[in-house]
């Protein structure tokens, strides 16, 4: 790893589930530790820097960056009557459907066991498989 890399940072927290990981870019290097800066950035306050130990850090590939960075979002093919499935956005759970009406952006699910009807963006639908 070099000062300016990307980097995804971890701790027993990202493994245990309580935390989320972060992408940070290296600022400093000094031996086993480094000075990290977050990528993240909010309307209110500035980039959060902190310094972590080096085997916290996983090297995240220029390549991979770039081709985030460029891929268009995946919206598939769908038809009336495609069985799918997305996630509920408040309960998390995974929820299967039946398609039955498709827009260029949108495609309209009937829940299965109910008659809601549920409209959601096409890159945040898949084919139940």
């Amino acid at each position: 790893m070099n000062v300016g890399d990307l980097v995804v940072v971890m701790n027993k927290d990202v493994i245990s589930g309580i935390n989320r990981p972060s992408l940070a870019t290296i600022m400093s290097i000094d031996g086993e530790k480094v000075l990290v800066e977050s990528v993240l950035q909010t309307f209110t306050s500035p980039r959060i820097k902190w310094v972590t130990d080096s085997a916290f850090c996983m090297h995240v590939d220029p390549q991979f960056v770039e081709s985030v960075t460029h891929r268009e979002k995946q919206t598939g093919n769908f038809e009336a009557g495609d069985l799918v499935m997305f996630v509920d956005n408040n309960s998390y759970n995974v929820v299967e459907g039946v398609v039955v009406n498709v827009t260029p952006k949108t495609v309209e699910i009937m829940e299965n066991g109910s008659l809601k009807i549920r409209r959601k963006n096409k890159n945040l639908v898949m084919q139940l498989v």
